[in-house]
This record gives C-alpha cells, sequence and structure tokens, in this order.
C-alpha cells in the first residue's frame, strides 16, 4: 500500500513537471540576468551538528525523492552556525542556472547545507511557496551543485532533488521561491 502511495505521489510530481515544462514553452531563456524579487530577509536557522540528512527526514516530509539515495546524497555535512536566510520570489522564467547566478557569481555563498534545509523547512513552512509550487534550494555534496524543490501539497512537504545543471526553463508565473543564506551588503 506504502508503495502504491509513493508510485502515485511520483506520477502526479512527473504530472506537474510535465505542465511546467508546456507552459514555459520547453525553450531555453535568453537572458542572462533574471528578476527575482527579494520576498522576505531576516529568517534566522539555528545552528546545526550536521548531521541530519534529507533521505533521512521523514518527520518533515512526506515524500522524499529517492534519488536522495540513489545519487548518493545521503551524506552529512559539516557544522553549521547560525544564519540569516533570504526568499526570493521568481518574476521570469529561468533555469537553476539563471537562477542563482543571478544572485552570485559565487553559487558556494548561495548553497545551504541539508540539515539546513531541513530546518528551514520545519520553521518557516509559511514562507515555502504554496498550492504546489517549488521551493528551490542549493546545495553541495561531491564538489556537485544539486537543487532541493520543496513543494506542499495536501500530505503535507514534499522534496525532489535535480542537478543543478539541468537546463529546465522553470515559470515566472508560477512565483517558485529561492532561498539562500543572506547575503552581505
Amino acid at each position: 500500500m506504502k508503495k502504491l502511495l509513493r508510485v502515485k505521489k511520483l506520477l502526479s510530481f512527473i504530472a506537474v513537471v510535465v505542465v511546467i515544462i508546456v507552459l514555459s514553452g520547453c525553450q531555453s531563456s535568453g537572458n542572462k540576468e533574471i528578476s527575482l524579487k527579494e520576498k522576505v530577509d531576516n529568517l534566522t536557522i539555528v545552528a546545526t551538528n550536521g548531521q541530519a540528512t534529507i533521505a533521512q527526514a521523514q518527520d518533515i516530509f512526506s515524500w522524499i525523492d529517492l534519488d536522495f539515495k540513489n545519487w548518493n546524497l545521503d551524506k552529512p555535512n559539516q557544522k553549521t552556525p547560525e544564519i540569516k536566510t533570504q526568499v526570493h520570489e521568481m518574476v521570469q522564467n529561468a533555469n537553476f542556472k539563471q537562477m542563482f547566478s543571478s544572485l552570485s557569481s559565487d553559487l558556494d555563498r548561495l548553497c545551504l547545507t541539508q540539515s539546513q534545509i531541513i530546518e528551514f523547512c520545519k520553521k518557516y513552512p509559511s514562507h515555502l511557496s504554496q498550492d504546489c509550487w517549488a521551493t528551490f534550494f542549493l546545495f553541495k555534496i561531491n564538489n556537485q551543485y544539486f537543487v532541493a524543490d520543496v513543494f506542499i501539497d495536501s500530505d503535507g512537504l514534499n522534496i525532489f532533488v535535480f542537478h543543478f545543471k539541468l537546463d529546465w526553463i522553470w515559470s515566472g508565473g508560477h512565483r517558485h521561491r529561492l532561498v539562500i543564506p543572506q547575503m552581505k551588503v
């Protein structure tokens, strides 16, 4: 029964992705710079011991993409101090590279650890995109960048993972959100 529910949830997610691709026209955006609207800043994530991983966070997420394990991402990170974060909202179509690079050319400055992503989702669910639209978190494992995609549905919080280099264009009209460490001015 549980396996059937997981398959059903995965098929629902695939349907959402197909709709996003169709609505965004499946084309590369020629814009190098995109518009992101800063929605909220100064949201604090407590210090973490770095041991929590998304693949093991069944107490937070009702659905966890199996690729967190399949891609060998179920690895603890280093301890992290308390940090402030910012939430940005997309207002133009963009792929992951365009979204995050528009905030900083130094992608490492934009990464959160898996423990920090879990803490943010636990503490600030109201700052995640609602109505099944995505909230994106950049993270790095084994010198590769990945994007965690959190969305909320009637079952609660769901989380998927994508390779950062994925060239899908996400619709700015859906107001997807990005969460990053607060940028120093």
